[in-house]
């Protein structure tokens, strides 16, 4: 687990809390495929600690999460199968693992939640709001599909 200020997801343990930090704030925390990846690979470590008992979310700045990274998703970290699409290949990993998750997790919504950032929020156990919180899902005006499971949530 890292305590780098330059990457997209900081991770420490704090009494037993493991807590993520997006930590993209001038582009409000937008996810794309290294965030992806990131989350998962810390996910996937803290599930064999017997030192964390519980994830903490929250998102560095002034927004916990505005959705997808539309400008730039980056490249997939590893080969999608044939026949899947990318964005929603990775997001439907990352909600399912967030989901699903043995431990109990927590997101600390503040500023913007958005798109995939409201679908991670609805996944969690727990939500801690704040009163400046501005949630919605901008994709149904867009005409966007929802895959990373907002309908199902």
């Amino acid at each position: 687990m890292s305590e780098i200020a330059d990457e997209q997801v900081v991770a420490s343990v704090k009494e037993g809390v493991l807590v993520l930090t997006l930590n993209r704030p001038k582009k409000l925390n937008a996810i794309n495929y290294g965030v992806i990846a990131a989350l998962l690979e810390e996910l996937a470590s803290a599930e064999e600690n017997d030192g964390v008992r519980s994830v903490l979310l929250r998102g560095e700045g002034r927004a916990f999460c505005a959705g997808d990274d539309v400008v730039s998703m980056g490249e997939p970290p590893y080969q999608v199968p044939p026949g899947e699409h990318p964005v929603r290949h990775m997001q439907q990993r990352l909600i399912r693992q967030w989901f699903w998750y043995p431990k109990p997790t927590v997101v600390q919504l503040h500023g913007r939640c958005h798109g995939i950032g409201g679908d991670i929020a609805l996944s969690a156990d727990f939500r801690i709001v704040s009163d400046d919180l501005i949630y919605g899902d901008l994709r149904a005006r867009r005409a966007i599909p929802v895959g990373s499971g907002g309908t199902w949530l």
